[in-house]
């Protein structure tokens, strides 16, 4: 009986943490930007002054990153229509190859400027944390700042 109690509390241990981390995955891949605000404010203790200027550059930067998410997914699907190994389709890979590092390079520049926003020793949190996500990013949406 004591062994039937101690698997079922088990299960019900593990069902309860893989329920948490799904749904906390859920929240933070779904997260709408003023989320994203809130998430940024509260993470990294944001006066209120420093929360309106990353604000800022986020309606500054907003442009910036639409221009770059169109001209992406023109090429993507300019490469989408291509032949592979044709003449055509490689030339359109290194055009695409080159947005991304112009979309990667424009992305650093702006998370640099939020991490300038904050106090230094949060800013620099703030880039170990969002870094290595613009490594994987994959272009299909807008990076954000989470």
């Amino acid at each position: 009986m004591k062994n039937r109690r101690a698997a079922v509390l088990i299960l019900l241990a593990i069902a309860s943490g893989l329920a948490a981390f799904f749904a906390t995955h859920a929240f933070r891949a779904g997260s709408p930007p003023g989320d994203e605000m809130r998430w940024l404010a509260d993470e990294f203790a944001l006066t209120p002054a420093q929360a309106a200027a990353i604000r800022q550059l986020e309606a500054d930067y907003a442009p910036v990153c639409a221009e770059h998410c169109r001209r992406i997914n023109e090429i993507r699907a300019r490469l989408a229509a291509l032949e592979k190994n044709s003449p055509d389709y490689e030339a359109a890979r290194a055009q695409w190859t080159e947005l991304v590092r112009e979309c990667n390079a424009a992305t650093m520049r702006h998370l640099e400027s939020v991490a300038a926003a904050m106090s230094p020793g949060q800013g620099r949190r703030y880039l170990a944390l969002v870094v290595p996500k613009l490594a994987r990013h994959e272009h299909t949406q807008p990076f954000g700042l989470k």
